[in-house]
């Protein structure tokens, strides 16, 4: 948690988030998901802007919101870390690690100027309750098969001391399958210094960029990736997929049709889709949506398309544009959908909302969904 694409590019898009960071540094955020074409975060206070697949990009036009601190409160200090007596190894064929409130840290949030400390990140995620972390670990268009793995490893080691799973997401390019793939396993086979392991990984399955946009080699790529992830991880693994809102087949279907569904559902044992009804409202971000009909509807056409169904961790929007209400109904339907976990996009878009207390209140209710399918069939 899963993604790292919104169904539409909005303009102005999703408000930004202000974040006001413990040293008094300013960083707008925007939303990292744009189901259309790469999302953009705009980093202010580290002088970028710069996009998801690292070109320089314009900031929209976007009505900031009221200026929201970062979480102030002390967590109870973790345990001390030490060296795992049994390195916590992915190869298992439990979905356990899905199980539950998830949280999501991206690139943008490590690593770079002015970027918060992994152990209060950390701190804080155990003190909401959160079970898993879906931890950013590379893309395709840099040089590195990992980013920066110093943080990585206080990532890492701070929420197994937390009693909080880790699953790695990669963000594929589908135009070199090789480096793809070869990132994939450098995070099923990362060890940290103190003999920690990602407990799971996920591919977020939805830039275009690397294959200019060409919907043939996008569909193709998708397909030969998955195979070849699967072979290499092996049948044991039990590998999740992040994945676009099925319903944009239906409303972009230049851009979304022949999505290779069926692939997701052969390869991949848990499915992670964005579903971000966020989006659809557009610029009227405190309107009430109809959470529970978009979901119900939403599932039944990935599982159309997938020909079976799989075990499901929902992601349900981006959390500037979220309601208490909506995600009341989230929680809601994800637990009379039958769904293993659940959460909403991103961390610290959650943190920095007016309704940040509201939001983690109605997300904890996630952990009581206990899913019924713990082995991959």
């Amino acid at each position: 948690m899963p993604s790292s694409l919104l169904l539409q590019l909005r303009a102005p898009a999703i408000a930004a988030c202000l974040l006001l960071t413990a040293s008094g540094s300013l960083s707008l955020m925007n939303s990292p998901q744009e189901p259309e074409e790469p999302s953009y975060r705009y980093q202010a206070a580290a002088g970028w802007p710069q996009s998801r697949d690292g070109k320089e990009a314009v900031a929209p036009a976007a009505a900031p919101q009221t200026p929201a601190a970062a979480p102030a409160a002390p967590a109870p200090a973790a345990a001390p870390l030490a060296p795992a007596a049994q390195p916590l190894a992915p190869r298992s064929k439990s979905i356990a690690v899905y199980k539950g409130l998830g949280a999501w840290v991206d690139q943008f949030d490590f690593g770079r100027p002015h970027t918060p400390d992994p152990s209060a990140v950390v701190d804080d995620l155990a003190r909401r309750g959160v079970k898993t972390l879906y931890l950013q670990t590379g893309k395709w268009n840099t040089n590195l098969d990992l980013l920066d793995p110093a943080s990585l490893n206080v990532y890492l080691e701070r929420s197994h001391a937390n009693r909080i799973k880790v699953v790695g997401w990669y963000l594929p390019g589908f135009g070199d399958i090789d480096t793809d793939v070869r990132r994939s396993m450098a995070v099923l086979n990362y060890v940290s210094p103190n003999g920690h392991r990602f407990d799971g990984f996920a591919p977020d399955i939805e830039d275009r960029v690397a294959v200019s946009k060409d919907l043939g080699r996008f569909n193709a790529g998708i397909a030969e990736y998955s195979r070849r992830l699967r072979e290499a991880a092996g049948p044991d693994v039990a590998l999740g997929a992040i994945v676009v809102d099925a319903k944009n087949n239906r409303r972009r279907p230049d851009n979304w049709t022949g999505f290779p569904w069926a692939q997701i559902g052969t390869y991949y044992d848990v499915v992670l889709p964005m579903a971000y009804w966020s989006v659809t409202k557009q610029h009227a971000c405190g309107t009430q949506y109809d959470v529970g009909g978009y979901m119900r509807e939403l599932v039944a056409e990935m599982e159309a398309g997938m020909g079976t169904k799989k075990p499901l961790h929902l992601i349900g929007g981006i959390a500037d544009c979220n309601t208490p209400h909506e995600l009341a109904a989230f929680s809601a339907v994800s637990i009379e959908l039958g769904a293993v976990g659940g959460s909403v996009y991103d961390y610290w878009t959650t943190a920095a909302s007016p309704h940040a207390e509201a939001f983690w209140a109605e997300l904890t209710k996630l952990n009581t969904l206990a899913p019924s399918i713990l082995v991959r069939q």
